[in-house]
């Protein structure tokens, strides 16, 4: 089995455990079990293959009470010949149940248990194999085996020579409501089992059980004085405790020397452990609560059980005892004489059997006879099939009880083996736990079970073709996926929620993320994250924060910079630049300075511009060295305007442009220049940064009609600036998401030649499509024209510095910002191993600035990234806070302590080998995807006739290394399912333009084989949504150069 899926399956099970708990008696606030919850549960794990056309259907069979109406049983049929005459021979798994005994928290001191037996609990490695929970052994490890083997059997339609019935009952641990397997077997709903093999699944020790034991209830009481007595005055009162226990003395003796005596010779070839039993369980006082020690109750009742061998009848046992119990009520002396024998006074009156109003026996209320299982061909084959799975212990028998089983056999003659994969020594027990590897040789066993079943008769003959059965209520393509929880079940009253709302609403919204967190693929977001140890728990409860600069502790010491400043020295060497040491006072400036982010790499994007636009624009740098003797002054620097894009220009400066004038200075006015595939905050920031895009800027100005002729625009042929914001991509929509490095050329010279700084944002891994921007091929050409328009350099005077007494600064006319958020953590490794990428870092002198996600390739539980420059480009910030005695150089106020803690521990678990390792396996499945696509494409175009929702063209886009694959928009209920993120491209086919639905999928390090197959399986069944493309009517206005997208 995989592990996760099925961990992840048994996850969700016992988290219903708290509502699964099956009282004896129900104390106020108690509820009976509600095993709709796992039959839930069931159809939102097995929704992808509940459909029409499948192997595998569900049925829900419930009492009409209406008190039972949360109590149903679960039968699941696998059928893969479905209606074939003669009808193919049953198989029937049984015995799993969906109820469990109750759980006291305070007894689950296991560690790793966290006292919280209703969640599922893995030990750390090298313990990995343990999983504790409540349930996990009796009987929900087991079912969610079966569970995961029907799935599996389902997604890839095995056919099988029988048809394998598993049936999942209710109410096993009490069986009072009469709703569970007395209720099946009492209402006919067995009979389809007649003369069928039945394995039932709820014993233990990884092997064949070969026997149980009948069991019989009892309960003893004494009913005495009206009121209790004090123990100073036992001359007054007869103890109804002593004498109950003396009576169940009397009983014990004559069962274990007259009734069942033991007998080894019998009990060795059976393979029992020991002789039958008959114990007390549960001793109580029914009308007396919270007597003192020196109280005697005035009635007490003993219960407890009889566990009888097969060898012989519990009817007869029963029958025995109740006569016995006469011989006793008659002839006190005898146990009496065990109350002498035990120590009392014979001062004291003997006791009297007129004293007491009632001495009562009842032998049987609940009554179930024992079996063996016969070593017949059935049991042989699984035998076979545990040997098969490498269990090789001999068979036992056990003094428990297996419910009907007795009656299965008499009465439906069915061949009948039980077995089991739990630790019997953890049944009903706190810190109750099963073994994944026990579980996984379950898994193995049914798979080998079912091959040797169908060997034992004739292929049954296959019905001729039919149109396939529609099952009523399964009209929809996932039926049983939750959808999104409304907000409306989350309104906080002004007098807050009870305890029991919150856990059920905040259950609600587990269940939600848990659904979609097990096919999470159509997003950058790696959900294999570093596991938690406690004390990074523990964290999570501490307010941590880490104000102000990374580099200064400051004030608020409840801070993990300390771990910061280790993430960020990983990636400078990962990015090579030189490490910065926190220690000295002036830093070097070629060493790097950044900090981590609150936000994903949006906020670093945002600092990224922000910084750049003040150095640019000519803020102050926080490390200048400008003081000057005054006869040493230059003149002719230039004195910057206030750092936004429309500025008057400064009356002194001496760069003034030709008349017409433009309405701000260029010389201090960054334009900005990126890609169509560029993430979408690109657009946000600029905006909040007032910082203009070229085409922005070129429109604008080629708007007014005295710069009409200086400002054509340079990639047209018209002169017309294009409608959108943005750079086209190379390639166009089908391209490899990258920009168009000649019209970038063109651009960058255009503005360069009117004295207009560029900010350059270049990208490693787009949005859409993973796009490697070839950063080494386009900064040198970038160098050469700013070289030519005298831009590669410029000397200034920052804002609000005297002239007359410092030197002007000389600055790059230029910035050029990486937005690495994918590939930025993973390309280094990538082309360690030899892929053809391209180099983005700090090794290259002309770039500024990086930005990184976290929370994709490397996974982290929260957003966050980082931002990294060189230190002499750091902008002195426009506030010095006291108040946190901290620089205030990072963008936000306030700043997450709990993302370093998380990358800190998530790269301190992983060596770069294994890094790279992952990297490469990612592109590797990512080219597997494509080729399965590929392949479906060819079946649908020899598909004949064709079908609407499975077209010949499915738009596949994939490019070498990159993540991402984009294919034709599929059903939207598949888009949900796997949360799959979605663009609309327009595209030119002949004469006409398309609007285009894609989606794509995202391969990280999460993603595994299975989980593509799976989407596979999804799409080959369900097909593409037949919405996916619309021809252009009208052009559109948004986005018209050459593409019209949809924001992510």
């Amino acid at each position: 089995m995989e592990r996760l899926e099925y961990v992840g399956l048994l996850r969700e099970l016992i988290a219903q455990t708290l509502w699964l708990q099956n009282y004896t008696v129900l104390k106020p606030g108690q509820e009976p079990p509600k095993e709709e919850l796992i039959y839930q549960v069931l159809l939102k794990y097995l929704a992808p293959v509940l459909k029409p056309g499948s192997f595998l259907t569900i049925e829900r069979l419930c009492s009409d009470n209406p008190k039972l109406k949360d109590r149903p049983n679960v039968v699941l049929t696998y059928d893969s010949h479905p209606g074939c005459t003669p009808p193919a021979p049953v198989l029937c798994i049984m015995g799993s149940h969906m109820d469990v005994v109750p759980a006291d928290p305070a007894q689950w001191d296991n560690p790793v248990c966290e006292h919280n037996p209703f969640k599922l609990s893995e030990a750390a490695p090298p313990d990995q194999d343990y999983l504790y929970g409540r349930g996990t052994t009796d009987c929900l490890g087991h079912l969610a085996v079966q569970a995961y083997f029907l799935k599996y059997l389902a997604l890839h339609r095995v056919e099988l020579k029988c048809k394998l019935v598993v049936i999942f009952i209710s109410d096993e641990e009490q069986e009072e409501a009469h709703c569970g397997a007395d209720w099946l077997m009492d209402n006919g709903k067995l009979e389809f089992l007649r003369g069928a093999d039945v394995l039932w699944v709820d014993t233990c020790g990884n092997t064949v059980t070969c026997g149980d034991a009948g069991v019989l209830s009892w309960e003893i009481t004494v009913k005495g004085a009206k009121v209790t007595k004090h123990s100073g005055f036992p001359m007054e009162i007869v103890n109804p405790t002593e004498v109950a226990n003396d009576i169940l003395i009397a009983l014990q003796a004559h069962f274990y020397t007259n009734i069942c005596p033991r007998d080894h010779d019998w009990e060795t070839n059976h393979k029992y452990p020991c002789e039958s039993s008959f114990k007390a369980t549960s001793p109580r006082d029914p009308t007396e609560k919270d007597l003192a020690r020196n109280q005697i109750p005035s009635t007490f009742t003993l219960q407890g059980d009889i566990r009888v061998l097969p060898k012989y009848d519990v009817t007869k046992v029963k029958t025995q005892l109740e006569d016995y119990f006469k011989v006793l009520k008659a002839n006190p002396e005898i146990w009496q004489s065990i109350h002498k024998l035990r120590g009392a006074s014979t001062d004291v009156s003997p006791v009297k059997i007129d004293e007491f109003p009632v001495i009562d026996f009842v032998c049987g209320e609940s009554m179930a006879k024992g079996i063996i299982c016969p070593e017949d061909d059935f049991y042989r084959v699984v035998r076979d099939a545990l040997r098969d799975a490498g269990c090789t212990a001999p068979s036992i028998a056990l003094l428990g009880t297996v419910p009907i089983v007795t009656d299965m056999v008499d009465k439906l003659a069915v061949k009948l083996q039980m077995v089991g994969f739990a630790d019997q020594s953890v049944y009903h027990t706190a810190n109750e736990f099963c073994l994944f590897s026990s579980m996984d040789k379950f898994f193995v066993m049914l798979g080998s079970l079912v091959q040797l079943e169908s060997r034992k008769g004739p292929s049954p003959p296959v019905p001729p073709p039919s149109e396939p059965q529609v099952q009523q209520g399964k009209n929809t393509t996932y039926p049983t996926l939750m959808d999104q929880p409304s907000w409306k079940n989350f309104v906080i009253p002004d007098t807050g929620l009870s305890q029991i709302d919150r856990m059920h609403k905040l259950k609600l919204n587990d269940m939600f993320l848990r659904q979609q967190f097990g096919n999470f693929v159509g997003y950058q977001i790696n959900r294999a994250i570093a596991p938690l140890t406690d004390e990074m728990i523990d964290c999570f409860s501490i307010p941590a924060n880490n104000v102000g600069d990374p580099f200064k502790n400051g004030y608020l010491t409840l801070n993990t910079k300390h771990l910061e400043i280790n993430v960020l020295n990983y990636f400078a060497r990962l990015w090579g630049i030189q490490l910065r040491n926190p220690e000295d006072t002036i830093p070097n400036p070629e060493s790097y300075w950044g900090y981590m982010l609150t936000m994903g790499s949006t906020e670093a994007n945002m600092y990224g511009l922000y910084n750049a636009r003040d150095y640019l624009s000519g803020v102050s740098l926080i490390n200048a060295q400008r003081v000057l003797p005054k006869k040493s002054v230059p003149k002719h620097a230039p004195r910057p305007s206030l750092p936004f894009a429309i500025t008057a220009a400064p009356p002194d400066t001496p760069h003034k442009p030709k008349k017409p004038r433009a309405p701000h200075d260029p010389f201090f006015t960054p334009v900005a220049f990126f890609s169509e595939d560029t993430h979408y905050s690109i657009v946000k920031c600029l905006r909040t940064m007032s910082i203009f895009s070229c085409m922005e800027l070129g429109k604008l100005m080629h708007s007014k009609k005295k710069f009409r002729d200086a400002w054509r625009c340079p990639i047209t042929a018209d002169g017309n600036w294009p409608n959108n914001d943005t750079i086209p991509a190379a390639g166009g929509s089908r391209g490899p998401g990258t920009i168009q490095t000649d019209l970038l050329f063109k651009l960058v010279r255009f503005f360069c030649e009117k004295k207009y700084p560029p900010l350059i944002i270049l990208n490693i891994g787009t949005t859409f499509k993973s796009g490697y921007d070839p950063v080494e091929e386009i900064l040198p050409e970038i160098k050469k024209i700013l070289v030519e328009t005298g831009m590669e350099t410029r000397e200034m005077w920052p804002r609000g510095v005297k002239r007359e007494t410092t030197r002007p600064e000389i600055r790059d006319g230029y910035w050029i910002h990486i937005d690495a958020a994918l590939g930025g953590s993973y390309v280094p490794f990538l082309r360690q191993r030899g892929r053809k990428l391209p180099q983005f870092d700090f090794t290259l002198p002309m770039v500024h600035s990086i930005s990184n996600s976290s929370h994709k390739f490397l996974g982290c539980a929260v957003p966050g990234g980082l931002f990294m420059t060189r230190t002499k480009y750091q902008i002195t910030p426009p506030s010095d806070p006291q108040y946190i005695g901290s620089p205030d150089t990072t963008f936000a106020g306030s700043r997450t302590a709990l993302t370093p803690l998380l990358v800190w521990n998530s790269l301190a678990s992983t060596s770069h080998e294994e890094l790279a390792d992952r990297a490469v396996a990612c592109v590797d499945l990512a080219d597997y995807f494509t080729r399965r696509l590929q392949a479906l494409e060819l079946r649908n175009r020899s598909l004949n006739p064709p079908l609407p929702e499975q077209p010949g063209d499915l738009w596949i886009i994939h490019h070498p290394n990159a993540l991402a694959v984009c294919f034709r928009a599929p059903h939207k209920d598949t888009i949900f399912k796997y949360s799959l993120s979605g663009e609309t491209l327009e595209e030119t086919e002949g004469d006409q333009k398309y609007n285009r639905n894609f989606n794509h999928v995202y391969v990280m390090p999460s993603v595994t084989q299975k989980l593509i197959d799976n989407l596979m399986d999804d799409l080959e069944l369900h097909g593409f949504a037949l919405d996916s493309e619309t021809p252009v009517v009208v052009k559109s206005h948004h986005h018209s150069c050459l593409v019209s997208r949809r924001d992510l």
